[in-house]
């Protein structure tokens, strides 16, 4: 039976960053499982037994278990929760948990690796959101029925046509984007002989996944070298620094570890601590895996969402607070018009933009579509929408309940 490593977490370990008891942890791992599509010998010394010891590499432990410490808040935690019974404010509470230990427990390699992929903005705009989104969701019901001179049929029937137009829109811009990257990738593959994303890959990339199940992509992407490992009967990074520099001595190179003081693990310092091969191992072992440019926009951006959410207000909070523009009625007007003027301005520089774009050419300044992309986009719109109404049969059963609870508890 192999040992555990030095760079390894012991259980012990993963008890101390999860703070739960050993039951408490190997429920809490089931239910990951279960719920997320691991077995649990994945993470055994030998993956035909789910009685042998633990394996708890540096590739998983880390976001491992920050997913159990959390795991329990989820709101489908227990094996008998009603799917229908959970709530927006709820997923926002539990992402919240999650994204605050990603920025003040998670060592610097997974929380860059976190930031640099798209999932993580779309999880913290989804927490800092959900809230105010359903509160002025409840309002705009409650005013589709309560305001005594609003006709709620003619209502309806606007935000239906809303709503239909954004639709449309929306899968429009959507279609025109997966289909620019489906040619830049086909492009690539061709011209550079790259292969293409693998599945955990491509889940990487979405932007709508949550906070979650980003952290459990990341788990089964870095899994694949944890299991790695453990194929190779697991090596010390002693021994893995050694076989690397054997192989780059034909070149001759060699790799040399050092903590933050410049000093040589194995060299300077013969026996390193298991938390120093540790951080030796993120950066040696996991390699240059992170898009770190694409991690520093990310944080940048991040702090700008996360400032401006704080500093955003509803108007009857900025009403009562006076700090509304409109609290006079010549700014009230005034507001007005300066909106007005805004969205006039907006359009003639789309419209001079249009224009300028026609100077000289002969067809209509959309080079990346032509009538018959046009025609195949608005066919799959139509396949789409069809898909939809026969296949989220759930989903429209969803909705219509709460429509129907609204308008019930509202048309009194």
């Amino acid at each position: 039976m192999a040992k555990k490593r030095e760079v390894d977490f012991s259980q012990e370990e993963m008890l101390k960053l999860t703070g739960l008891t050993r039951k408490q942890f190997r429920d809490a791992l089931l239910r990951f499982c279960d719920m997320y599509d691991f077995k649990l010998v994945d993470f055994k010394v030998d993956e035909t037994n789910e009685k042998s010891d633990f394996y708890f590499a540096p590739e998983i432990a880390e976001p491992l278990a920050l997913m159990l410490k959390h795991i329990i808040s989820h709101p489908l935690y227990r094996k008998n929760a009603d799917p229908s019974n959970i709530t927006a404010t709820s997923m926002a509470e539990y992402n919240e948990k999650l994204l605050k230990d990603i920025d003040e427990t998670m060592p610097t390699y997974f929380n860059h690796a976190v930031y640099s992929l798209p999932g993580q903005l779309v999880a913290q705009e989804i927490s800092d959101w959900s809230e105010a989104f359903v509160r002025e969701l409840t309002h705009f019901m409650y005013n589709l029925s309560r305001m005594e001179r609003q006709d709620m049929g003619a209502t309806l029937k606007l935000f239906t046509r809303r709503l239909n137009e954004m639709n449309y829109y929306l899968y429009r811009g959507n279609y025109s984007i997966l289909k620019n990257i489906e040619l830049n990738k086909k492009h690539d593959m061709e011209t550079y002989g790259l292969p293409d994303d693998s599945d955990i890959d491509k889940k990487l990339q979405k932007p709508n996944l949550s906070i979650d199940w980003l952290l459990a992509e990341l788990i089964r992407w870095e899994m694949e070298g944890a299991h790695k490992m453990r194929d190779r009967g697991f090596p010390e990074l002693k021994e893995i620094l050694s076989d690397e520099n054997a192989m780059m001595k034909l070149i001759g190179k060699k790799y040399s570890l050092r903590n933050r003081e410049d000093k040589e693990l194995f060299v300077d310092i013969p026996n390193p601590t298991a938390e120093q091969q540790r951080e030796a191992y993120y950066s040696f072992v996991l390699g240059q895996t992170v898009d770190e440019g694409r991690c520093q926009i990310n944080k940048n951006v991040a702090k700008k969402m996360k400032d401006y959410r704080e500093t955003w207000k509803p108007i009857d909070e900025k009403i009562a607070e006076g700090t509304f523009e409109g609290s006079t009625l010549k700014g009230e007007y005034k507001r007005a018009v300066q909106e007005e003027m805004e969205k006039l301005q907006s359009r003639m520089d789309q419209l001079q933009a249009e224009l300028d774009c026609l100077d000289g050419k002969a067809k209509v300044p959309f080079a990346f579509e032509t009538d018959d992309d046009l025609k195949e986009r608005q066919s799959s719109y139509v396949n789409y929408c069809k898909e939809i109404d026969t296949k989220e049969s759930r989903l429209y059963d969803i909705v219509d309940h709460f429509v129907g609870q609204a308008m019930n508890e509202f048309l009194k």
